[in-house]
């Protein structure tokens, strides 16, 4: 691997981008009853490559087997994970919302990311 070459956007040439909307964390709001309710700012589109998680990953990382996990690679970004007092950044694709969980990030080294999403049930 060559540092800053960005092998995804190289990757990119050959494979092609999808567009993803993605909704920003803005704050941990409250409902009128007192239940937090992330707040988020309005969906802007970014790209990568949006793949569904091979099964052999979840069950590796051991998680639960009976939602759905996506890997999204791009070089837009930073997108924000979720923490004990943050919620992840969340991303619209087809009719699905999935938020994000945890993420390698190569953006200092290569200039890109990939995050793993789980799907949001109550979108």
């Amino acid at each position: 691997m060559i540092p800053g070459a960005n092998l995804l956007n190289m990757a990119f040439g050959v494979i092609g981008r999808q567009t993803v909307q993605l909704a920003r964390f803005i704050s941990a709001g409250r409902t009128p009853s007192g239940y937090p309710l992330p707040v988020y700012a309005a969906p802007v589109d970014i790209t990568g490559s949006f793949q569904p998680a091979r099964m052999e990953l979840v069950a590796q990382l051991g998680l639960d087997m009976t939602r759905k996990y996506a890997l999204l690679y791009t070089s837009d970004g930073p997108i924000q994970c979720i923490d004990p007092d943050k919620s992840g950044d969340r991303i619209t694709w087809g009719a699905e919302t999935y938020e994000a969980q945890t993420k390698v990030d190569w953006k200092g080294q290569d200039g890109w990311e990939a995050v793993l999403f789980v799907r949001v049930i109550d979108a």
